[in-house]
């Protein structure tokens, strides 16, 4: 029948199979919630990792029990690891979508569409602009705004800017 050693071996499996489950979970959570993509990927990258050393390990069976209980300790270590630190560091992505009552600061109009959106964050508040003509406007000019009351006085930090032909967002910084 089965010998003590067995039964150990089934529950290393079976436990290795959840931490996988688990992992694959944490994937979706991370990428359902905005973290970033490294995070999902290195997530991703663990369970592949875990799935290829048991694997490896059914090549050398006198050894499985042995790889099993190894990769089970490390996966679970590197898991925890990585929960840790997304803890720890919560970086999401940029939401670009401007609040519904988001207007120009240069124009004063409301911003509905999203096709040349550029958006600058100035201090502690970040600005939607409807045009980049008028982020450049702002930007030469930073001090008229801050008089007419459109604008916070503050260090310019990050510009976003969407492109009309890609419609990606390009990320610029100043230090």
């Amino acid at each position: 029948m089965f010998s003590f050693e067995s039964y150990e071996l089934v529950v290393v499996i079976v436990l290795t199979r959840l931490l996988e489950a688990v992992a694959i979970v944490i994937s979706i959570f991370l990428a359902f919630k905005g973290y970033k993509l490294r995070y999902v990927v290195a997530t991703a990258s663990i369970v592949f990792l875990s799935i290829l050393t048991n694997l490896v390990g059914l090549v050398f069976r006198d050894y499985f029990s042995y790889i099993a209980s190894v990769n089970f300790i490390i996966t679970a270590l590197i898991l925890s690891g990585l929960v840790f630190y997304v803890i720890k560091n919560p970086e999401k992505t940029k939401n670009f979508t401007p609040p519904k009552e988001a207007r120009c600061p240069v124009c004063n109009v409301l911003i509905i569409r999203e096709d040349e959106l550029c958006t600058a964050k100035i201090g502690n508040y970040t600005y939607f602009f409807d045009t980049c003509d008028h982020l450049i406007q702002l930007l030469k000019e930073p001090d008229f705004f801050v008089k007419r009351g459109n604008i916070f006085k503050g260090n310019l930090e990050e510009v976003y800017v969407k492109t009309i032909d890609t419609g990606r967002w390009s990320f610029g910084r100043t230090t």
